[in-house]
């Protein structure tokens, strides 16, 4: 029992001892620092700060995009108005264009002898109205005093005829003024006489390799390279042609002949919906980017046919009629059409072996894509493909990276190589 007294004090003793001890800091010593707790809303506020802050600073980014998505999407609009307006006025110069060349071919077929009202010469083109030429004649007919040698204006008409205004009357008396002398060995010049172009019916291609082809002295006689077939002519290459401001390039060796090439695409570079209708128009080539687009309606008028051809070759640096073919189209269908709705061809003659689908070779005429609805924009500039689609293009805008350089047909022709297109105003035999 004592033992366990003793054994119970000790241990009192030994927690006791091992309890801090209270007694008060001596004086020369500072009191001991108090750590401070932060409270739970302060411990909340530290833990939220950093969310909202996150939270605001996203929501401000996303203010900023949504400006600047605003400003692109403005920019876009004016860019594709901009393309609409240059489009159109393209358009217009192409009109303007077709009026040139119809007064170019008035004039050839005046020079030529055969007015549109069936006379020859200039006489057919500037024949007098009816009642000038009434006037004329009663001028000429009736009889003058002696010695009189012209008619004055002041004369009185027989009743019933008016009289005649001063040009007339200066037009009555030239017609009974005696005529001067002629020298010897000399023809007389008429009035208002055009003079006649020279020209060559069978003339020589120029020399190739130019880099631009400059007008020789005396052009070939024709307007396309199928009339200059017609007269004999059977060596490709380069000529400038009667009607064209510009020179083209024939082909006689391929399909019957007579094709004049409209556009070679050997990359992307440089394509757009502008420089489709018309560029190097100076240089044509097998081997460099070339169009003369603008210019193809044009020849496809000097027919009276009612229908004409086109041909499409892909890969051309690997060799000549591969994967396209000759087809047939409608006589009022456009090279420059913008709509893609001329699907009414027919094909002729198939190069290698493909089939209309969906990414290859689509039963359209090439037309111009301007952008629009389009949601790949402008990438297809010259396709056959439909406005939601690119396989089956000739010509791809300078900003598409994807192919080398037009999507043509999977798989055999992904990358279409040197595109060339080329026309013929008259249907093959």
């Amino acid at each position: 029992m004592a033992v366990r007294r003793v054994a119970c004090l000790l241990s009192v003793l030994t927690v006791a001892a091992a309890l801090p001890s209270q007694q008060p800091p001596p004086a020369d010593q500072p009191p001991p620092a108090v750590s401070y707790q932060p409270s739970a809303a302060e411990q909340l506020s530290a833990l939220l700060n950093p969310l909202v802050e996150g939270a605001v600073s996203r929501a401000q980014c996303g203010w900023q995009l949504g400006q600047l998505a605003g400003r692109l999407e403005r920019l876009q609009a004016g860019a594709d108005a901009g393309h609409r307006a240059l489009a159109e006025l393209t358009r217009q110069q192409l009109r303007l264009d077709s009026v040139v060349h119809d007064v170019t071919a008035l004039q050839l077929s005046v020079l030529a002898g055969g007015g549109r009202d069936g006379s020859t010469g200039t006489a057919g083109a500037c024949r007098p109205p009816p009642q000038a030429e009434r006037r004329q004649k009663w001028a000429q007919t009736r009889v003058s005093p002696p010695g009189t040698a012209e008619v004055s204006e002041t004369e009185v008409a027989p009743q019933g005829t008016p009289a005649p205004t001063p040009a007339e009357g200066d037009l009555v008396r030239r017609t009974r003024e005696q005529p001067e002398a002629t020298p010897v060995g000399s023809q007389p010049q008429e009035a208002g006489q055009i003079q006649e172009p020279a020209c060559q019916q069978r003339p020589a291609p120029l020399p190739g390799g130019a880099a631009t082809y400059q007008e020789p002295a005396e052009r070939a006689c024709a307007r396309s390279c199928l009339q200059l077939q017609r007269q004999g002519v059977a060596q490709d290459g380069v000529y400038w042609l009667t009607g064209l401001p510009v020179p083209v390039l024939c082909d006689f060796s391929h399909d019957d002949g007579g094709w004049t090439l409209l556009v070679t695409a050997i990359s992307r570079q440089g394509w757009d919906p502008l420089s489709i209708f018309a560029r190097n128009v100076y240089s044509p080539s097998l081997s460099d980017d070339y169009s003369i687009l603008r210019y193809a309606d044009t020849i496809r008028d000097l027919s009276t046919s009612d229908r004409f051809a086109y041909r499409i070759e892909s890969q051309a640096e690997k060799g000549r009629q591969r994967w396209g073919g000759v087809w047939f189209a409608p006589k009022h269908y456009s090279f420059v059409d913008e709509t893609g709705t001329q699907t009414e061809v027919s094909l002729v003659r198939r190069f290698d072996d493909w089939i209309y689908k969906g990414d290859g070779i689509k039963r359209r005429m090439p037309w111009i894509n301007t952008g629009g609805e389009n949601p790949y924009r402008m990438h297809p500039v010259l396709t056959t493909a439909s406005k939601t689609e690119w396989w089956g293009t000739l010509a791809t805008h300078h900003t598409y990276t994807r192919h080398n350089h037009s999507p043509w047909y999977n798989p055999n022709v992904v990358h279409s190589g040197t595109m060339l297109y080329w026309m013929r105003e008259v249907a093959l035999p």
